[in-house]
């Protein structure tokens, strides 16, 4: 298939999935879902929603420009749930952790129907699923743990402690890496953990708060830290510590290379890998900074934004990311090139924060 990247396809197909949606957004996720394209392919774009309003969304926006708003509310009769926090598709099945519903909806990617839901988890953040019979689920606002669960009875069999606050899980085909942030409080760890024994065998002292992970083509894991902040009891910050990104040897378990991001009060939160896994995109500030890990340099800064998240498509190695939030009104996410030329831009919901591509 080929993909189409040209501005005047993705405008003109833009325009007539604007004139569609137009009369049916709203921001309480009553979205009309138009008709499927004959192209089935393209990003799941999945929305966090207002804390406290149950009204996270999943989106997609087909290779051919269209998008297709509100899929599990048009599947099920009703919005997932409160604060999506990150979706993700395995083996068939795509997993939506509803961090304030505490729970995990699974789900058919074909039509985003409900399949079933794992509960048990009373702050789910991540999820990986690494067979048939097994997956994992990070879980914990204060001292974490990971969830092993059974995906095909989709229960809880069993746990494993690790740091404070577990955020990402990152699988390099060996060993499992889980991002521990500290939650509510600080955390400077990566737990590494045998699949097979479900043991911890490292504990990676990292830079403060730990959010982000990635394998490159190497099988090496890139952490991004966004550094810690401490308030006073009046919400004035009184410290801070720098951001960073630093990288672990995928077989040793060493930190081997570490460079600070931006400036001291600079908190970065999101990066995205590449489809040949040798370029991270990070956003700071509301820039995206694109990082080639084979030289270890910083590419420019892409122009435009502010953005808030970013992911990117692994076979055009397109860069989807969204504008900065207010948690009220549902927001774009811009579509630009590898070297950040602008290509389109679509409506979703509110906060968008996750993107899975599908190529099937």
């Amino acid at each position: 298939m080929e993909y189409l990247k040209q501005p005047l396809n993705r405008l003109m197909a833009l325009s007539l999935a604007a004139s569609l949606l137009f009369a049916g957004c709203k921001k309480d996720e009553e979205e009309v879902m138009i008709d499927p394209p004959a192209v089935t392919t393209g990003m799941v774009v999945a929305c966090e929603g207002t804390f406290g309003a149950s009204n996270a969304s999943l989106h997609k926006i087909y290779d051919d420009g269209s998008v297709a708003n509100a899929l599990y509310s048009a599947a099920n009769g009703v919005a997932p749930g409160d604060v999506l926090q990150q979706y993700r598709e395995f083996n068939g099945r795509g997993y939506a952790l509803l961090n304030n519903s505490q729970k995990v909806d699974v789900i058919n990617p074909d039509d985003f129907s409900l399949i079933g839901t794992i509960t048990g988890c009373d702050y789910p953040r991540d999820v990986f699923v690494i067979s048939a019979s097994k997956g994992y689920i990070s879980n914990g606002s204060g001292a974490g743990e990971l969830l092993i669960f059974d995906p095909l009875s989709l229960q809880v069999t069993g746990s494993i402690s690790v740091g404070d606050g577990p955020e990402q899980i990152a699988y390099n085909g060996i060993y499992l890496f889980v991002a521990n942030s500290g939650g509510f409080g600080i955390d400077n760890t990566v737990s590494v953990i045998d699949p097979v024994s479900d043991a911890v065998i490292a504990t990676v002292e990292t830079g403060d708060v730990p959010v982000s992970l990635e394998v490159d083509y190497q099988n090496n894991v890139w952490v991004l830290c966004k550094g810690a902040i401490e308030y006073d009891a009046d919400w004035n910050i009184v410290s801070e510590t720098e951001a960073s990104l630093q990288r672990i040897d995928g077989a040793s378990q060493v930190i081997t290379g570490q460079l600070q991001i931006g400036e001291l009060g600079d908190h970065p939160q999101f990066m995205s890998i590449d489809g040949d896994r040798n370029r991270l995109y990070l956003v700071n500030e509301g820039s995206i900074r694109p990082f080639n890990i084979v030289n270890g340099e910083f590419s420019t800064t892409f122009s435009g934004g502010p953005f808030h998240s970013v992911g990117v498509n692994p076979v055009t190695d397109e860069v989807y990311a969204s504008s900065v939030p207010n948690y009220v009104d549902n927001d774009e996410v811009s579509v630009l090139t590898s070297e950040g030329v602008f290509v389109a831009s679509y409506n979703v919901g509110i906060a968008p924060r996750a993107y899975v591509y599908q190529s099937e």
